[in-house]
């Protein structure tokens, strides 16, 4: 019954609600929460950052503590936003209340920073390179009906940025288990455990992977690895958010 009268009142009122804070408004978001997501947005991407994995530095030069100890493994990328305030909102938004247009948004801001002096200017390119997206929990898509990732990549491809999807989570994969005490060959098994590469994908040299939040880097790493077996030169993420 509520939400039979929450569409009604849409329909009567001819606008929809900000995905965020709820008040109604015709765009997807109100004026005070767009202004608010392209503050953090800015803050961040000016801001003093990692060079390889784009974590905020406090005292240090160029790279953080956990880059400078592990250089080797690290997959370089970074991330839109912090997974906190109204970068946590939004993501919520996007993936569990529904809010599929939200695309749209997180596609305009991808686009900006791949295309932005920050990106090309360091040791991205970024007309090298392919997005492809990190699939996501079977589960969820099966119930939500579609892949929050996916949409914001074909949002994305269709502002000219090359894209592709190589990639599918298997039925019983591992989980993020940590990959530091591994050796390559059982990096590459845990890799190939929890995702493959679709039938007839064809790798390119550079791929950009697209992930919704970054955690652990675990993911990411998997991804990463399985890819360049496959015969990707190079490797880079880009996630819409990443936990402090």
């Amino acid at each position: 019954m509520k939400k039979s009268m929450s569409k009604l009142m849409r329909m009567v009122a001819g606008r929809e609600r900000c995905a965020i804070c709820g008040c109604f408004e015709r765009k997807i978001l109100c004026e005070e929460c767009f202004a608010q997501l392209k503050f953090e947005f800015e803050k961040r991407r000016k801001g003093r950052l990692c060079r390889l994995c784009g974590k905020p530095l406090i005292s240090e030069i160029e790279m953080c503590c956990d880059c400078r100890e592990n250089e080797a493994e690290i997959v370089p990328g970074r991330a839109l936003f912090e997974y906190r305030g109204i970068g946590k909102e939004g993501i919520r938004a996007f993936k569990f209340k529904n809010e599929r247009s939200f695309g749209v948004i997180y596609a305009d801001f991808l686009a900006l920073f791949l295309r932005s002096s920050e990106f090309s200017d360091s040791f991205w390119e970024s007309d090298r390179w392919t997005a492809v997206p990190v699939p996501g929990n079977r589960k969820n898509i099966r119930l939500r009906g579609w892949d929050p990732v996916a949409v914001v990549v074909e949002d994305l491809k269709s502002r000219g940025f090359a894209a592709a999807d190589l990639l599918e989570r298997k039925k019983w994969g591992k989980g993020a288990v940590s990959l530091k005490m591994m050796n390559r060959q059982q990096r590459l098994c845990a890799a190939l455990d929890s995702y493959r590469l679709r039938e007839g994908a064809v790798v390119p040299q550079s791929v950009l992977l697209i992930d919704d939040v970054r955690t652990t880097g675990s993911t990411i790493k998997r991804c990463a690895l399985l890819l360049k077996e496959a015969g990707a030169r190079e490797v880079r993420w880009c996630a819409l958010a990443e936990t402090p």
